[in-house]
């Protein structure tokens, strides 16, 4: 009794020198066969019976080995699927550990979470600070936690050129048809092709090459407070939101403790 099941490769091979074997089985009893016929005509009864007796054991050899074959099938397809399986099954519990790890992982939210909404609640306090200061002196003081962003579909295309040696390196700078011209053609250069006797020299042209290329328009860039872009869920059906656009709205108020709380924070992290 095996100790241990075979895998589907083993399984495999074996099917594949089975196979051979039964080919050169085969092989060997054509001849046996044709010597058999020979000696009905000039052979006597011992000759007949040694190959008759040769004959009917690679019959049975070849009968006993073409029963095996759908056997060795039917256990090579049989190891695939157990292997399928376990690898299957491997998998899942590789997915079981990973979701506990990210568990594990994901109790740092909470806090981490609760942090960066506070942050993001004093920002929105100094936003209106600076807001109104700017508005009452007519100043410019910058707004902290600005974001860039693109708006969406303000794009356009625009056909850029470039020339090329016939080998496929540039001769040229890229150059957009804003620009109102194609890059100047490079001179043509000479090339050694080739070692010793056989080298040549020849001329290579460059070639121009287009392509079309989508182009950012510089005005659909603008600037947005980070506050109103976060969101921080929670993860609990009854509980809500720890930062999202809402809560910004209704930090985004000039109080003066907060303010007060800001400095006295930055004064003390200078110290």
């Amino acid at each position: 009794m095996a100790l241990f099941k075979k895998s589907a490769a083993d399984r495999a091979a074996e099917l594949q020198k089975l196979r051979a074997d039964i080919a050169a089985e085969t092989e060997r009893l054509a001849p046996l066969e044709a010597e058999r016929k020979a000696a009905l005509l000039d052979g006597d009864d011992k000759t007949l019976n040694e190959l008759e007796a040769k004959i009917t054991v690679a019959q049975n050899t070849i009968a006993r080995m073409r029963e095996r074959e759908p056997i060795l099938e039917a256990a090579r397809e049989q190891a695939a699927v157990d292997e399928a399986e376990i690898a299957k099954q491997a998998e899942i519990a590789q997915a079981e550990l990973v979701r506990q790890a990210a568990e594990a992982h994901m109790k740092k939210y909470p806090q981490l979470a609760q942090e960066i909404a506070q942050i993001l609640s004093e920002v929105a306090a100094a936003e209106a600070y600076i807001q109104r200061v700017n508005k009452k002196h007519e100043a410019r003081v910058a707004a902290p936690g600005q974001s860039f962003r693109y708006d969406a579909g303000d794009h356009h295309e625009e056909t850029v050129a470039r020339w090329y040696w016939p080998d496929g390196n540039p001769a040229s700078k890229e150059l957009q048809s804003s620009e109102g011209r194609a890059p100047d053609k490079p001179k043509a250069r000479q090339v050694i092709y080739g070692f010793g006797r056989d080298a040549e020299i020849r001329t290579d042209e460059p070639q121009l090459k287009t392509r079309t290329v989508r182009v950012t328009d510089r005005d659909s860039r603008r600037l947005d407070p980070l506050g109103s872009l976060v969101s921080l869920p929670r993860f609990a059906i009854d509980e809500s939101d720890l930062w999202n656009a809402d809560i910004y709205a209704a930090k985004r108020r000039d109080d003066a403790a907060v303010i007060d709380a800001l400095l006295s924070g930055k004064k003390a992290k200078a110290a």
